[in-house]
């Protein structure tokens, strides 16, 4: 199984960084390719950003490290923190996460300086602790857009973690992976399969069809209600045979169920950065702000990004 994954350039033991890239709760779908990845004698890291949805943060923005409780920053734009890092009231789901699992440290990454500092950060990380190979995991599939999806509202995040990845030093493999596609309810199925079909030729590295003991640290995590997720939820759901339409986000968005959501589809990150078309336009970019603008400007489409 594990003659797909890159090999790194090194005799170090593999060690692999994942992170969840499309905002805090997206930490909750690495647990299954952990889980995978443990089985094959890997360590495994875990990452995840400082930007909560609403319902976690008030203000719902990526906050600085620099301003979080119980971490040690090791970077302008990252930090180490476990399952005391909080801030303001509230605790960050990857610190949640690492209560859950034993107080397992989590890098957590503040997007405020774009790719470029996003990037640093998560080089300062890897050769901190020998890390050998880094995935970003897209929970729902944003990072593949196209900018025309009709569904697509929070390209910003996976977009901005997609270009840091992509532009990781060589001597780390990068990798993006794809899990619960749909689970998130922008991109739809339909356009994530045609999106895999563009990718395929150059940027497919392989997959892993999650089984139930895959799942089982998710669905025990999930079960706390302040573990708060709901596209990292869609594939629990898919795997206990539920099909057809889920409605989430206050039945803004709407998810197709089906076992497709419990597959980690893995792809080439610095092969898949130039196919995606906001990804590459802000990959040089070293400040939030300005990716936004560029975003929007750009592609006329709106962003979750929106600083009070």
């Amino acid at each position: 199984m594990q003659s797909f994954l890159p090999k790194n350039a090194t005799d170090k033991p593999p060690k692999w960084l994942l992170i969840g890239i499309g905002g805090g709760g997206d930490v909750y779908g690495c647990l299954p390719l952990k889980w995978e990845l443990e089985q094959l004698g890997i360590e495994v890291h875990l990452g995840s950003l400082t930007w909560e949805r609403r319902v976690v943060d008030p203000l719902s923005i990526p906050r600085r490290v620099a301003t979080m409780e119980h971490v040690e920053v090791i970077a302008d734009y990252g930090a180490i923190g476990g399952p005391d890092t909080c801030l303001e009231g509230f605790c960050f789901q990857g610190a949640r996460l690492s209560a859950k699992l034993g107080g397992e440290r989590v890098l957590f990454l503040d997007i405020n300086g774009g790719p470029t500092g996003t990037r640093d950060a998560i080089h300062a990380y890897c050769e901190r602790f020998g890390i050998t190979g880094v995935v970003g995991v897209d929970v729902g599939g944003d990072s593949l857009s196209t900018a025309t999806e009709p569904g697509l509202e929070s390209p910003l995040a996976d977009a901005t973690m997609l270009a840091a990845i992509g532009q990781l030093d060589e001597q780390y493999p990068a990798l993006l992976g794809i899990f619960g596609m749909n689970g998130d309810g922008e991109l739809t199925q339909g356009e994530l399969i045609s999106r895999f079909s563009v990718l395929a030729p150059a940027a497919y590295v392989g997959a892993f069809g999650h089984g139930p003991q895959a799942f089982a640290k998710l669905e025990e995590v999930l079960a706390d209600p302040d573990c708060i997720t709901e596209a990292s939820r869609m594939p629990l759901l898919a795997l206990g045979g539920e099909t057809g339409t889920q409605h989430i986000r206050k039945k803004h968005r709407h998810v197709e169920l089906n076992l497709l959501l419990t597959i980690t589809f893995l792809f080439d990150a610095r092969k898949t950065l130039p196919l995606c078309p906001i990804a590459s336009l802000i990959q040089n970019e070293t400040d939030i702000g300005e990716v936004d603008h560029l975003i929007r400007d750009t592609f006329g489409i709106k962003t979750e990004y929106n600083p009070r």
